[in-house]
């Protein structure tokens, strides 16, 4: 810090409005190129102490002595206007345009052989170079057309083959459905002979009663055409046939 004297030295009363004004006054004009913070009402500059007495004198009623105590200026802030918003400008406003289609590539590479060949010199090394060059374009031509026949073969070949795929599935579908229908058959298969075996034995069985029937019968008519009872009787040809009712 500077050993410098301050204005605020000698001062030891501060709590008096005429203590503040000298204060102020002091350090205008001690320190009158530096601004003056924390003086009422934010000024950076205070008056100089000639100009406040004349201020005070020309305010001053007439019948006030000179004890009266020292008006302290207020000053105030004119505030600014606010700032106004842009002018719009004359007419219409800017259309958006749609940004414009890129255009597709072109290959040039024809061209730029022409233009080659057309400004070719007569020089035999040049033209060798031109020959050479048309050759090797040639060749490089062929090569990828071998090799577009060549990757629609293995597409073809592929598809082919998934084609052979799906029929193989299809038909193995097919087989196991037979299969099982098959299976299904041979189980009714067996469970109609068993039936049918069945039936057979009892077919027998009835014959071997309508045979003890009729013989029971037959001797009860002695031979006979006649009736047993409810049961009408007829023999033909030694054989006894039982007649519904």
């Amino acid at each position: 810090m500077s050993d410098l004297p301050t204005p605020f030295d000698g001062i030891e009363d501060l709590d008096s409005d005429e203590s503040y004004v000298q204060l102020a006054y002091d350090v205008r004009n001690t320190h009158s190129s530096i601004p003056v913070e924390g003086f009422p009402f934010g000024v950076s500059e205070v008056p100089s102490a000639e100009e406040d007495a004349d201020e005070d004198v020309e305010d001053a009623p007439e019948d006030e002595g000179a004890d009266s105590p020292i008006v302290i200026p207020v000053l105030t802030t004119v505030p600014s206007d606010p700032p106004k918003p842009p002018k719009r400008g004359r007419g219409r406003p800017p259309k958006n345009r749609p940004a414009p289609a890129p255009s597709p590539a072109v290959d040039k590479t024809d061209d730029y052989r022409a233009l080659l060949t057309a400004i070719a010199v007569e020089n035999p090394a040049d033209k060798a170079w031109l020959e050479l060059n048309a050759r090797r374009t040639e060749e490089l031509d062929k090569s990828n057309a071998l090799i577009a026949v060549a990757e629609q073969e293995v597409s073809e070949a592929k598809d082919a083959e998934d084609t052979a795929r799906a029929e193989v599935q299809r038909w193995n579908t097919v087989l196991a459905t037979a299969t099982a229908a098959r299976e299904v058959a041979e189980k009714g298969l067996a469970q109609s002979q068993e039936e049918s075996a069945e039936f057979r034995e009892r077919a027998a069985s009835c014959r071997e009663v309508m045979s003890t029937v009729e013989g029971y019968l037959s001797a009860l008519t002695g031979g006979k055409s006649g009736r047993v009872g409810a049961v009408r009787v007829t023999v033909i040809d030694n054989k006894t046939h039982i007649d519904p009712t």
